[in-house]
């Protein structure tokens, strides 16, 4: 969605009126300092319809998905347009990934928060990273300097 307006924390709190005007129009976006992430102002109305829609895609697909029975290979296929990094995991990454993440979109969808498909793929992204450097495999598949690789007791 985009913007009606965008303006600074300190705007708004100057002049809320003004901005609210605005609100039917598009979203207002709040910018903060030191790097904070921006606010976004919505109606409510809007956030519902956005999150109902949402959800019915993403219910819509996973259903699409389990009716087809894809193979794991051409799950992992249709995966790899919109994520290219799939093609530096190794295949068993690869379809583990593509289980993973239409499971995480099932479980997202009967929850209604998605932060958690956010988590998986930030996840396996930063896997095929590593995976993309062979020297930083190497060194993270070494046991740390002064370690014994002796289990650590639970608390």
């Amino acid at each position: 969605m985009n913007a009606a307006l965008s303006q600074t924390v300190t705007e708004f709190a100057r002049n809320p009126n003004k901005a609210l005007r605005k609100i039917e129009q598009g979203d207002i976006i709040l910018r903060r300092t030191k790097g904070k992430a921006a606010i976004r102002v919505t109606l409510a109305s809007r956030a519902t319809i956005e999150q109902s829609g949402l959800e019915m895609i993403s219910r819509t697909l996973s259903e699409i998905i389990l009716e087809l029975q894809p193979t794991p290979e051409s799950l992992s296929a249709g995966l790899q347009r919109p994520y290219p990094w799939l093609r530096l995991l190794p295949e068993d990454g690869r379809s583990q990934f593509a289980r993973e993440y239409v499971e995480t979109i099932l479980a997202c969808a009967s929850i209604s928060n998605f932060m958690p498909l956010m988590e998986v793929v930030s996840a396996w992204k930063s896997t095929a990273e590593i995976y993309a450097d062979p020297e930083l495999r190497t060194r993270l598949s070494e046991a740390a300097p002064g370690s014994t690789r002796k289990p650590v007791a639970r608390p």
